[in-house]
């Protein structure tokens, strides 16, 4: 039985603590940063171009939209089955296959004949992000010790442009004609990604001894995943609803369970039970997810506001939400950098307190609200979660050992690839019942939209009050035997 507790995290040397990055620091940022361009920059271009998806497939939307589900469940599911590849073979090949597969899907798609093929190149794009992201991550604690808040800041910040790059360009192409031209986007970051990787990157150190690769633990996670990620996303349509969701949700909770008994049993398992049971890594996962889930219902649900109720035009409603991406921005590399000098326990709760004040916000407007308020409020709440965000995700990898890197950060992108699913659960489903109910009691369907975006936006709040709950239960968990004590949801830099 696989019992025996977690090596304790490497602690930095003086020459590694906080200050200025060394020049191969820099280079591997700009790795990163290719990385969260081109995933970033494809989601953006992706979820703008749908309407114009639909018209060009001849298709609707619940059709068309498998076009992201695809993507989401692959990537999902595959990111810490990569992420240990790459703990047990070494990042750089991997990360390369990443990039070169994520550019392959994306011509598949732009050159695509037909909506299955389209498909199938989704799903090559969910295997390379599935593989650069996990690769990219397992960087963080294995060449920036002391300055993992920095890097993820930088992550972050590179994120955020890309949200609002990717659908300002795609945009235009549109209007252009050239709806495919927005799956070629991220194409020349991923050659350029590749040709990084290859020059800057160097596998840590020689692997003589490569452990058999835990082929039933892998299965059991990914199957686990995708049909909970499945049944998470039927629970926002109402033929799904009952029966099917019921049985995909029975059949994730069967496979993680026997998921985590193989673990248990397994000489070299894919993720160690110790892992999962430590409360600072559970805490700050589920956080996480919360916190994404508060993220995309409100991403998902300020435009109808915004058209619906306050009567903006599409170009306008555009503008606005880049209130989304400077909210991030603006907090995502200083909020980095203080956790690494001073940690992560107070500014966790301080991002997050934050965005709760902000959903409240956006709870408290109504159809006489100025429309700098409503989009004030989304700031708000972004500008939260961007101090939360890269602050919490160090407190994660400062706790784990170098040799668990790229499996802890395959989770944490499963985390948050989770936490984007169930916003938009909560966003399209609980809106559209409850959108439903209204127009039945109020007179016109502003007053309606208005009813419902308040019901969402109270779901919003439970959500940023939720992840608060788990940041309590990380501050009162002890840590890891090995580990020095410290407030479990917000490891100091220096621990």
């Amino acid at each position: 039985m696989n019992s025996r507790p977690l090596p304790p995290p490497a602690r930095p040397t003086a020459v590694e603590r906080p200050g200025n990055l060394t020049r191969a620091q820099k280079l591997l940022l700009l790795a990163i940063s290719c990385n969260a361009l081109a995933t970033g920059i494809d989601l953006g271009a992706v979820n703008l171009g749908y309407p114009t998806l639909v018209e060009s497939f001849h298709s609707d939307l619940n059709v068309v939209g498998w076009l992201s589900l695809v993507y989401i469940l692959t990537s999902c599911s595959l990111a810490s089955i990569f992420g240990k590849l790459a703990d047990q073979r070494g990042e750089r090949l991997l990360y390369q296959l990443g990039f070169g597969a994520f550019a392959a899907g994306a011509v598949a798609v732009a050159l695509a004949p037909s909506f299955p093929i389209a498909l199938l190149g989704r799903g090559v794009e969910g295997v390379g992000t599935a593989m650069i992201v996990s690769s990219g991550i397992r960087l963080i604690p294995t060449r920036f010790e002391g300055k993992r808040g920095l890097a993820l800041g930088v992550w972050e910040l590179a994120v955020s442009a890309a949200s609002a790059i990717g659908p300002l360009v795609a945009g235009f192409l549109m209007s252009a004609g050239l709806w495919r031209g927005i799956f070629l986007l991220p194409v020349p970051i991923c050659l350029a990604g590749i040709i990084v990787v290859r020059v800057v990157v160097t596998d840590e150190e020689p692997r003589a001894v490569r452990p058999q690769f835990d082929l039933a633990g892998a299965f059991l996670f990914a199957f686990g995943m995708v049909t909970l990620l499945l049944g998470i996303t039927g629970s926002a349509a109402p033929e799904w609803r009952g029966g099917p969701v019921v049985a995909l949700l029975a059949l994730s909770l069967v496979a993680l369970a026997a998921f985590v008994r193989v673990e248990r049993r397994s000489a070299n398992p894919m993720i160690q039970v110790a892992l999962l049971t430590n409360r600072l890594f559970a805490a700050a996962n589920l956080a996480k997810v919360f916190v994404y889930s508060l993220l995309f219902v409100v991403i998902v649900i300020t435009p109808f506001y915004l058209q619906a109720v306050v009567g903006l035009r599409p170009d306008q409603i555009g503008l606005a939400m880049l209130a989304f991406p400077a909210g991030l921005a603006l907090t995502s590399l200083p909020s980095g950098h203080v956790a690494d000098r001073f940690g992560s326990a107070v500014i966790v709760p301080v991002g997050l307190a934050i965005a709760l004040l902000g959903a409240i916000g956006l709870y408290l407007v109504s159809a006489e609200t100025p429309v700098q308020l409503s989009v004030g409020a989304v700031f708000v709440v972004c500008f939260g979660l961007g101090l939360f965000i890269p602050p919490n995700d160090s407190s994660v990898l400062a706790r784990v050992p170098r040799a668990m890197g790229g499996v802890a950060g395959g989770l944490l992108a499963t985390a948050r690839m989770v936490g984007q699913m169930c916003g938009l659960a909560i966003a399209g489903g609980l809106f559209s019942s409850r959108l439903a109910v209204h127009l039945t009691e109020l007179p016109d369907r502003s007053a309606a939209t208005m009813a419902a975006f308040h019901d969402v936006c109270g779901a919003g709040i439970a959500l940023a009050i939720s992840a608060l709950l788990m940041c309590v239960v990380g501050w009162e968990a002890k840590p890891a035997s090995t580990a020095p004590a410290a407030p479990v949801m917000a490891a100091p830099s220096k621990a």
